[in-house]
This record gives structure tokens, sequence and C-alpha cells, in this order.
């Protein structure tokens, strides 16, 4: 499967990240991502969820959700945001897993 690209706010994909960004009005730290599955993707399979800035990966920031699991979290990182930077995950599918509604959250400090 292709990756895919998770706005916030709409709880839309898009295999575009350009049409689904989100655009910050201030400036803060991102520091955790979380993210939840309503079907664990199987045996062999998982989805990897990336915080990305500006079209961009942001470092140590990947959490992924293998086999059985249903949630991932990352924390560790510290990344700093300005107004006007656009914020969104990426889901890279691996092994064709099971199809599931997904939600993930960010933490931001202002």
């Amino acid at each position: 499967s292709a990756t895919n690209y998770l706005g916030f706010g709409s709880g839309a994909l898009s295999a575009t990240e350009n049409s689904i960004n989100t655009v910050l009005s201030t400036g803060g730290t991102a520091n955790k991502i979380y993210c939840q599955i309503t079907a664990a993707p199987g045996a062999g399979k998982s989805y990897a969820f990336t915080l990305r800035k500006n079209n961009t990966t942001v470092l140590n920031n990947t959490c992924t959700i293998a086999e059985s699991a249903t949630t991932c979290n990352a924390t560790g990182f510290t990344d700093v945001l300005v107004a006007g930077d656009t914020l969104t995950i990426s889901i890279i599918p691996t092994g064709t897993p099971a199809s599931a509604r997904v939600a993930c959250s960010i933490s931001i400090t202002f």
C-alpha cells in the first residue's frame, strides 16, 4: 500500500501531502506523538506514523503499530515550530495491514 497523510482537525487522509497540511498560527515545541487505530494490522504487518513539518520528516518521532497492537507513541524528541509551519502525519503501511480508522495527536508546548 502507498503512503497516506493525515491532517489535523479534519481526520481526513490524502495521498497528496500538500492538500492536507495544517498551518500553525503560533509557534511552540512538538515533543510527543500518539496514534491509535481501530483494527490491529495483523501478523507481520504494521503502520508507521511520522510527524512531518513543512513536508519534511522530523527526526526521531516515528511510532509504529505492529501485529496485534492498536496504539503507539513517540516521546523524547523536540522540534521547534514557528507560525506558518505546516504539519501532517505520514502513514506508511508494511505488509498490507488490515484496514482501520486512525486518530493521532501531538503534544506542542507553547
